[in-house]
């Protein structure tokens, strides 16, 4: 008989796992979106970790990658940062992603104060393009390829149980054995009465994530008081008046609009309040394409040379190559708009945050939710992945909590805190000041746009998220 578990409510009620026909693996991934899907793949084509027994789970059937792009684009993008490009390579997804992802050249970030701006070109970092853009259902639909791949190939320890649908959960309790060895397996009832024992569940993206950090009971804390804790990102593939291979940022009082290059080439994404998203989608295409001209182009913009440099004997002169440049007019919408909430929430306790706990592990959307958090979730993934493998290289219980933590919870918890509020700092920075408030702005983001390490950190945050 197993030792005791904690027992975690769903619905209206409490689910009591039968004890008998439960199969078991090492690993359970919750979610099989970007971040999941690329922790299933990384522990695949890993020699330590190929022979784990691994499950993806989801509700929704794997998706499928035609030999060619789907003629229609998808509204939803990611700018995937070189990180996040250099992980799809590893894992064999960007041999057919490759042609359909179109490069960032050139990246501008500003604001609707009119004193200051940034701007760089990848050329100028030392890289051929600053960014990906790449829809985000193609790069589902290539990890998902590469998984049934494995599947009939070397690694058959991997389980693609999709769709199917969890029904409950039991967790170890806490104690300090369950804290150090990660106690007894965590069992999951699946839908027809069907159990799988895991050492490990993995909370990763959309609602399954979801799901395990409930019954993880690992409380999502809200933003601090004073920022939005919801927002909306309004997507949509358009046409420009002329090609783009710049990304243009602009932070709007209201949140922030970008202007990408795309495969269908531009795409928008525009995070504002809901009420504001359901405006804007209720417009006809010609409308909604002046709504986003509007908000682009509409004063004050900085001037292509910034005045401020005067003050300083010319010192913060940019290159050519720094300079203002307008965006270019959207013409038309070519596809969407569709809408998706963005909820800023972080994972964890007010006092004791996390995103482990015995034979659970946090990562993507589970984790954390916000604007460029694909990008994260794909650096959790690789964080996790490695984690797993030199447990499993040191003989160590891969559902150790404080393994875990000690070596995938704290560092990455670290790191998203970090770019997490340099994110929002950057959003402050840029948002409309009165009087010398302005002024200082303004000076900062031209002392930032004469400064290469500071321009590229800023615009990476801008990107990636990260």
């Amino acid at each position: 008989m197993l030792p005791p578990m904690a027992l975690l409510r769903r619905g209206l009620g409490t689910v009591a796992l039968p004890l008998g026909g439960a199969s078991e693996v090492d690993v359970a991934i919750m979610g099989a979106g970007p971040a999941g899907s690329a922790l299933a793949a990384l522990l695949s084509c890993n020699p330590l970790t190929r022979s784990l027994r691994v499950a993806l789970l989801d509700m929704c059937p794997p998706a499928a990658l035609s030999s060619e792009p789907p003629p229609r684009p998808d509204p939803h993008v990611a700018a995937l940062s070189p990180g996040s490009t250099e992980l799809l390579r590893l894992v064999g997804a960007w041999r057919a992603l490759g042609p359909a992802a179109a490069p960032v050249c050139d990246v501008q970030v500003w604001g609707c104060g009119g004193l200051g701006h940034v701007r760089c070109t990848a050329a100028s970092a030392g890289s051929a393009a600053a960014a990906c853009v790449l829809e985000t259902r193609l790069l589902v639909a290539a990890l998902h390829q590469q998984l049934r791949a494995a599947t009939a190939g070397r690694a058959a320890g991997l389980q693609l149980l999709l769709p199917t649908m969890p029904e409950g959960v039991e967790l170890p309790a806490y104690s300090p054995q369950a804290q150090l060895e990660g106690g007894p397996l965590a069992r999951l009832l699946l839908e027809g009465g069907r159990t799988l024992q895991a050492r490990l569940v993995v909370g990763a993206d959309g609602p399954f994530g979801d799901l395990v950090r409930r019954w993880s009971q690992i409380r999502a804390l809200r933003p601090r008081p004073g920022s939005q804790p919801e927002a909306v990102e309004l997507a949509a593939a358009v046409a420009t008046a002329s090609p783009l291979q710049t990304a243009f940022h602009r932070f709007l009082p209201t949140g922030q609009l970008a202007l990408l290059p795309a495969r269908s080439g531009a795409a928008v994404q525009w995070t504002c309040p809901p009420q504001m998203a359901s405006q804007l989608a209720a417009l006809s295409p010609q409308e909604l394409a002046r709504a986003m001209n509007d908000a682009l182009t509409a004063p004050p913009h900085p001037p292509a040379s910034a005045p401020l440099c005067s003050l300083l004997g010319g010192l913060l002169e940019g290159s050519h190559s720094s300079r203002f440049v307008e965006p270019p007019a959207v013409m038309n919408v070519v596809a969407g708009p569709a809408m998706r909430t963005l909820s800023q929430t972080h994972a964890g306790k007010a006092q004791s945050r996390r995103y482990v706990r015995p034979r659970v592990a946090l990562i993507g959307s589970a984790a954390h939710a916000a604007p460029a958090g694909l990008n994260l979730g794909l650096a959790d993934a690789q964080a996790l992945a490695a984690a797993i493998s030199r447990a499993v290289e040191e003989g160590h219980d891969i559902g150790s909590a404080a393994l875990l933590e000690e070596r995938y919870g704290r560092p990455r918890r670290r790191a998203n805190d970090a770019a997490l509020a340099a994110s929002e700092s950057l959003s402050r920075l840029l948002q409309p000041q009165a009087g010398p408030l302005s002024l200082l702005g303004g000076l900062g983001l031209n002392l930032a746009n004469s400064l290469p390490a500071a321009k590229q950190t800023l615009l990476r945050l801008a990107m990636h998220g990260i």
